[in-house]
């Protein structure tokens, strides 16, 4: 199952990254596989009939994406002014709205109402209606395509939502939607949800302080909506944050629970059988308390595989059993390799399962406690270099703490995870109920403690570290290669690891010669703010309307992703001086190139050139006012209205002036050599 899984995966990749032309020719060529497999199979040629099968699985891997992609339904003929849409998820909630998603019903356009299908995320706010899963909605206007991401390095949420199947979305004011009735498309689900929100209810009712509140509810239910920015970054920093996500930690801890109180089944074939099935229907009910939360699925998936595989009559091999459950769950949806929850969990448990042993035999404690802490400090480590290349992919940061934060902030998530259960367990019980809420509040106050204070410690985290794709790919190769020259001591080892050493060293001089050596200018787009930035050798140069003060946080988070690319610190970053400022209009030269900011609606325009004119907040009404000034380009900046950027835009096209709109397509930039 190993090898039938990886090439599933291979198929899946293939489809995904690559070229899809050739998409046709997968059924015929799916089809001579399976023949050659037949064939293979009644010769007795073991070669043919292998190799065939995991062709043909392959290719199975790439017609589920294909099948997946294609769209159920056709666009409707004009313009849509109203539509129908279901809510088919429960609402999580954001700092100033919910958000959920919805399946469209039907659209109403010039031509009558029209059925529909696909899914879409909607936003909501806070002061209206809380919309629940299965409330039908009619809504105004039309949903919109999201965005790709608008700076460079920034979180692709819009591939993100493809990989859900959602590719369009809405902010639904309060006077546009209106609820029509309620039709859950999945009884069961809106059951599940019903008992989460409940569940929900009861822990935050006997845990004192919103931000114990919001933990409890994180570790117990996976409801991270409370959780604030610090605490996250607390829990990041330290390598913990695995324990927030409601996951493989979390069923593993019930999975250990139920096998230890139901020690005594594990004894004969019949009995083991029957704690297979015990285990089986406790950790789906946990899925279902959870209200089906995507990872928990994942986990409990993978570990009903574990449960089952205990009492089967031949022995079962551990890397067999975890593959065939995620073999099941791409067949299911292929878009779950995608997922970094998914990739972490399953990177994890193959971690563990392959070191941890050999890592816990390098030392034999003589103590119990001592050897207790040397197990649980093998599991970390185990997992930690299994997932440490899609981690630096990911989080771009390595938590230096990771096993002194691990040894105490799990043995207290399971004291929470427990009495968090058993609150929703026994909430008929009041005066137990009371009991476990005090033990559940200061648990989560001692948790938060330890997180926070690793987190304050010096060195607590290495940040700013990039990773590419294919930099991850190796490094994953590199480990493999050096843990298997230890392992199996077979030399050649030496040589591919030194190998692919070369490769990612070369990569890495790639990326410093053409991202953090070279010098970049960038006009991101910041939301409502004009950011410009100079990024060259690790520092970066910048003109901002808004740099300092409580601004500077809320801007951060759009040039943070393009700084990692280009090693830039957050100590290293300086406001530009040199601008010489004008009535309504800023001028400055980086190197050779020249830029002239118009920032104010009352301009006084100084004659001379300027390689780039920088329009800020509707400062122009027409190109025209620019004519004091010989320029090579205009840039429209974030700080302007949409509508604006438009007018400009087609001002620009007839008037054949090079314009780039960054409300429009996202942050300008370029590259260039200084003298």
């Amino acid at each position: 199952m190993v090898r039938v899984t990886v090439f599933l995966v291979g198929g899946i990749l293939t489809a995904i990254h690559l070229d899809r032309s050739v998409a046709s020719l997968a059924i015929p060529l799916a089809g001579v596989l399976a023949i050659g497999f037949l064939a293979g199979f009644f010769l007795k040629a073991k070669v043919l009939s292998g190799l065939s099968g995991l062709l043909t699985v392959f290719v199975l891997g790439y017609l589920l994406v294909m099948q997946r992609e294609k769209p159920g339904c056709t666009t409707p003929a004009g313009n849509v002014e109203m539509y129908r849409a279901v809510v088919s998820r429960f609402a999580e909630e954001r700092t100033n709205s919910y958000r959920t998603e919805a399946t469209l019903l039907s659209v109403r356009t010039a031509y009558g109402w029209q059925e529909s299908c696909g899914s879409i995320l909607i936003y909501f706010q806070k002061e209206g209606r809380q919309f629940e899963y299965g409330d039908v909605l009619l809504v105004s206007g039309a949903p919109t395509e999201i965005p790709g991401p608008a700076n460079p390095g920034e979180f692709n949420f819009r591939r993100f939502m493809q990989f859900r199947g959602v590719r369009q979305q809405d902010f639904l004011g309060r006077d546009s939607v209106m609820l029509i009735g309620n039709k859950p498309g999945n009884n069961f689900l809106g059951m599940a949800i019903k008992v989460r929100l409940w569940a929900d209810r009861m822990i935050k009712s006997v845990v004192n302080g919103d931000r114990e509140q919001a933990t409890a509810t994180a570790l117990v239910l996976g409801v991270t909506d409370g959780l604030d920015n610090e605490l996250l970054r607390a829990y990041a920093s330290t390598g913990a944050l695995h324990v927030l996500a409601v996951s493989g930690l979390h069923v593993s801890i019930i999975y250990w629970i139920i096998l230890l109180v139901l020690k005594p089944l594990d004894r004969t074939r019949p009995l083991k059988w029957l704690l297979a099935c015990i285990s089986v229907v406790v950790l789906w009910s946990y899925a279902f308390v959870t209200g089906w939360s995507p990872s928990v699925l994942r986990a409990v998936t993978m570990f009903s595989f574990v449960a089952f595989s205990r009492p089967w009559r031949q022995s079962t091999n551990i890397y067999n059993t975890l593959a065939s459950s995620m073999f099941c769950l791409l067949l299911y949806d292929p878009f779950f390799i995608m997922s970094v929850g998914f990739q972490l969990s399953y990177l994890a448990v193959f971690g563990i399962v392959f070191f941890q042993p050999r890592l816990y035999a390098l030392w034999e404690p003589r103590h119990r406690l001592t050897d207790e802490v040397w197990k649980l400090s093998s599991v970390s480590i185990s997992a930690q270099v299994a997932t440490l290349p899609i981690g630096l992919y990911y989080f771009h940061q390595f938590p230096n703490y990771f096993l002194p934060a691990n040894l105490v902030v799990i043995p207290v998530s399971f004291v929470v995870l427990v009495a968090g259960l058993a609150v929703a367990a026994f909430a008929f019980i009041d005066p137990l109920t009371i009991a476990l809420g005090w033990l559940l509040t200061w648990s989560v106050k001692l948790m938060n403690a330890l997180v926070l204070m690793f987190g304050q410690l010096p060195y607590s985290v290495v940040e700013g570290i990039y990773l590419d794709g294919w930099q991850a790919v190796i490094l994953a190769g590199l480990i493999a290669a050096v843990t298997l020259l230890f392992v199996s001591k077979y030399f050649p080892w030496l040589y591919i690891g030194v190998f692919l050493a070369a490769v990612f060293a070369a990569r890495q001089w790639s990326h410093l010669v053409t991202e953090v050596n070279t010098t970049i200018v960038r006009v991101y787009s910041a939301g409502n703010h004009t950011l410009i930035d100079r990024l060259c050798n690790g520092t970066s140069s910048m003109v901002s309307d808004s740099l300092v003060g409580r601004a500077w946080p809320r801007l951060y988070r759009y040039v943070e992703p393009a700084w990692i690319m280009s090693g830039v610190k957050q100590d290293s970053a300086v406001m530009y001086t040199e601008v010489v400022t004008g009535r309504g209009c800023k001028a400055w030269v980086w190197g050779n190139i020249s830029f002239l900011q118009v920032d104010n609606a009352d301009h006084v325009l100084p004659g001379g050139s300027a390689n780039f004119v920088v329009i800020s907040n509707n400062a122009i009404r027409s190109i025209s006012e620019l004519s004091p000034v010989k320029f090579e380009k205009i840039i429209v900046d974030s700080s302007n209205s949409l509508y604006f950027a438009e007018r400009l835009r087609r001002e620009a096209s007839g008037l054949g002036v090079s314009l780039w709109s960054v409300p429009h397509h996202g942050a300008f930039e370029f590259k260039h050599a200084e003298r």
